[in-house]
């Protein structure tokens, strides 16, 4: 803090003042604490169906959404998504390209996170990860599956 004597000019409403007034200065800090935030997920259905042959399949939108709106980046990483399926990150969703491969049948279970990185404090040195995710199941279907007969005796009639 400090003190110091300043001639007088007045209050500023045309009152004068008789003599020297002190004058007072502080030094401050003003800190904003960065913006607390948590994340959700709104997922699709738990299962994308493609029958193999079909016509290119986009499907899966999901969204994340902050609560309350911080501005943060959203990332998203994905675990045992399947090089025959496309993450299109734009549109938030997959996209399974036409294919006659039969050897992809099967189902295989996905997991999307999605994570903001939220400042601790006004420094922004050191993160705190705040994050959802959802699993859902890839199922690709052969339209024509084999069928294996048993062998089979004829007896004599």
């Amino acid at each position: 803090m400090t003190v110091s004597q300043e001639p007088a000019n007045g209050d500023g409403f045309g009152n004068p003042y008789i003599g020297m007034i002190p004058a007072i200065s502080y030094d401050f800090l003003v800190t904003i604490n960065p913006c607390t935030t948590s994340v959700s997920v709104n997922s699709p259905s738990n299962k994308i169906t493609y029958t193999i042959g079909d016509n290119t399949l986009t499907d899966g939108t999901y969204s994340f959404t902050q609560t309350p709106d911080c501005g943060y980046i959203v990332f998203v990483d994905l675990t045992n998504l399947p090089a025959h399926v496309l993450h299109q990150k734009n549109s938030k969703d997959f996209r399974i390209p036409k294919t006659e491969d039969r050897s992809l049948e099967g189902t295989v279970t996905v997991n999307v996170k999605g994570y903001v990185s939220e400042p601790d404090d006004y420094t922004a040195t050191t993160f705190t990860q705040k994050a959802d995710n959802f699993n859902f199941d890839i199922e690709m279907v052969d339209p024509c599956p084999a069928t294996v007969l048993q062998p089979f005796a004829i007896n004599d009639m």
